[in-house]
């Protein structure tokens, strides 16, 4: 279940929009029945919820059941279309869906957001982020929207780089499987413009100006795309000139992630392990050199390496085959994993080769004393490389 905070905002529409197209159970939640106009013609009656996060006591129905729990409630741009909240609101949220055992806690807000900034709608925005960051939330801020930059003046001498609400809706759900608690994501468009230079694209193209929203700050609020890239895994597409309804053509659409197979063995697994397993398996095959196939688990057995996680059992496997198209059995072997409790993140690799390097540069230096410490790691003959 995801639940989605500020729903009926511009974005909170497009997130749920997304997640809907994926296939995913969401429910919407807005103030009361004033403020659910965008999101009642696709969102059934029955998943659109209402609660006051100015009011933490009418918060626990609300995130009741949720696996994942995303705050777009932010200041900054409070006003463009919905109800203004106090500076406690997305603490609020948070503090709901911590108590309530949510796994997945996020808040939306946007890059230069600083309780010490100068502009008084960044500040804002900083202290609305005070509170989720301080219980552990992880923080996603984007650089800027298409439609703000389309509908306020535009300092000469910042820096930003734009992107469309449902390109970030649809680069938060892709890295959905990645959540760690306490990270902060920095989001941006495919294209990095001085202020100067969008003044002069969106010549002729502005939109009527937003109700209290008096534009972006001069300041450098500009996200890479190979820091977007990095940080997320999605490379950003969907430019600014496709938004305005220039050429080139349309943005290409992501389509919802195809469907894991109902194999028996992985049904102690949880959701997001199995689709970890599955990209996993796949990026270590070519560390290994193995043949391309499809992966298949009707003769996979469970070892006695195993352990609980929040998402479900993990385990390792015997007798993992990748597969031609005729079905011919291109490869048979073992996987294993390594749970990192605290991040909440699980790694999975072919068996053969020892421990992948890829998994001992993401662990940190606790992480990697307990694994060296684990009876089962002791004799791995990678790890002994890695010092």
């Amino acid at each position: 279940m995801l639940v989605v905070f500020g729903a009926n905002g511009r974005s909170g529409v497009e997130l749920v929009r997304a997640a809907l197209a994926r296939g995913l159970e969401v429910r919407g939640v807005c103030r009361d029945n004033r403020d659910q106009g965008k999101i009642a013609p696709f969102l059934h009656y029955q998943s659109i919820y209402h609660a006051d996060p100015d009011r933490p006591q009418t918060l626990s129905v609300a995130v009741k059941g949720a696996r994942t729990v995303i705050c777009c409630l932010d200041r900054r741009t409070t006003g463009l279309d919905g109800s203004e909240f106090g500076y406690t609101a997305a603490e609020a949220v948070i503090a709901a869906a911590a108590a309530a055992g949510v796994p997945q806690r996020i808040h939306m807000s946007v890059v230069g957001a600083s309780r010490m900034a100068l502009s008084s709608l960044e500040r804002q925005a900083g202290f609305m982020d005070f509170g989720p960051k301080k219980a552990g939330a992880t923080l996603v801020r984007v650089s800027c929207y298409h439609d703000e930059v389309a509908a306020a003046p535009i300092p000469a001498r910042g820096r930003y780089a734009p992107l469309s609400r449902a390109e970030a809706a649809a680069i938060l759900l892709d890295w959905l499987p990645r959540y760690r608690d306490g990270a902060e994501l920095r989001i941006g468009g495919p294209e990095v413009y001085s202020g100067a230079e969008l003044t002069r694209l969106l010549q002729g193209k502005k939109t009527p100006p937003y109700p209290g929203f008096p534009g972006l700050p001069a300041a450098d609020l500009s996200v890479s795309p190979a820091t977007t890239l990095e940080q997320t895994g999605t490379l950003p597409v969907d430019r600014l000139m496709d938004w305005l309804g220039r050429p080139p053509p349309t943005p290409p659409t992501r389509p919802p992630p195809p469907p894991l197979p109902p194999w028996p063995v992985l049904a102690p697994m949880g959701t997001v392990s199995r689709r970890e397993l599955f990209s996993q398996l796949e990026e270590d095959r070519e560390r290994l050199n193995l043949p391309e196939g499809t992966l298949h688990f009707s003769m996979a057995v469970p070892t006695s390496h195993r352990e609980d996680s929040r998402d479900g059992a993990l385990y390792s496997l015997e007798r993992v085959q990748l597969r031609g198209e005729d079905g011919k059995i291109l490869h048979e072997g073992g996987i294993d994993y390594f749970y990192d409790d605290p991040s909440r993140q699980v790694f999975f690799w072919w068996t053969g080769a020892g421990l992948p390097r890829r998994v001992w540069d993401h662990l940190d230096v606790v992480a990697r004393k307990r694994l060296r410490q684990d009876d089962y790691f002791r004799e791995d003959p990678a790890l002994k490389k890695f010092g």
